[in-house]
């Protein structure tokens, strides 16, 4: 399992900070999380194992394959992005080093879906993961029941990279929408920020939320109005997609505000009638 993003902003805490810049996402998020839940794919293969979304097949990539892809991603993405090839090395053996536990967190999340705001089984788990790690753990965070915060900080000053883990499913269809995916892939992209900037010492800050309530409720607006983002400079999260392996995209996001306008006076259509 390997991540641009996780690159990107370890060594994003150390140049200047740009926030217009583009922010990359996991790469390769899917990790066959839903691959092997009929024990098609063995457990020693699994770190090979991608999902094709456009056929529902499955393609073995072979470790030599995988390992070539992976350089020559790591190698790109640093020349793109002026960043570290030592950081990205940190941050891919890092993600590789947990690749297994990653992938049985999500398949354990996975087999046990829950609905938004009931996510007391997902809660436990990936709070009590991110606590393995070393990372400082609030249950219950923000006013909700089933949102939590994990915090580790290095250092004096430095900035602060926020992470979301989305743990929600969907009525009758379960995880269709691979939010296991992306608490887990929040999870690898957190502890590999962590474990670069121990290694290359950069001091800041990360902060994981995990989310509860993104397909009804609005999870994050809860914990946005309760001011859980207050204190990040940025705040990223990952979502799988179809494509080939050890890819990431951008692209721009439109927000949404819902506004109630009152007009008062007379009415008027100013392209039938411009005169009213």
């Amino acid at each position: 399992m390997t991540s641009t993003a996780a690159a990107s902003f370890a060594a994003g805490l150390k140049t200047t900070f740009d926030p217009k810049s583009s922010l990359t996402q996991l790469s390769d998020a899917t990790v066959a999380a839903n691959a092997t839940s009929d024990g098609a794919v063995d457990k020693e293969k699994r770190r090979h194992v991608h999902h094709c979304a456009c056929d529902n097949s499955f393609k073995l990539v072979p470790p030599a394959e995988e390992a070539q892809e992976i350089a020559k991603a790591a190698v790109e993405t640093a020349r793109d992005n002026d960043l570290d090839p030592e950081v990205i090395k940190t941050v891919g053996v890092k993600l590789d080093e947990i690749s297994g536990e990653l992938y049985d967190l999500s398949l354990d999340v996975h087999a046990h879906p829950e609905l938004a705001f009931e996510e007391h089984h997902a809660h436990d788990v990936m709070s009590t993961f991110m606590e393995r790690h070393g990372f400082r753990v609030t249950r219950h965070y923000g006013g909700l029941e089933t949102a939590w915060r994990a915090d580790w900080s290095f250092g004096h000053g430095g900035r602060v990279i926020g992470v979301n883990s989305e743990m929600d499913a969907l009525p009758g269809i379960g995880h269709a929408c691979g939010h296991n995916l992306i608490g887990m892939s929040g999870i690898g992209v957190a502890i590999a920020i962590k474990a670069a900037m121990e290694s290359h010492n950069i001091p800041g800050k990360v902060v994981l939320l995990g989310t509860p309530a993104e397909e009804a409720g609005g999870g994050k607006i809860i914990l946005l109005k309760n001011g859980a983002y207050k204190d990040m400079d940025v705040c990223l999260m990952s979502h799988p997609g179809p494509g080939p392996a050890h890819i990431s995209t951008d692209g721009p996001l439109t927000a949404a505000q819902l506004i109630l306008v009152e007009f008062k006076g007379r009415t008027a259509h100013a392209a039938a009638a411009p005169c009213s």
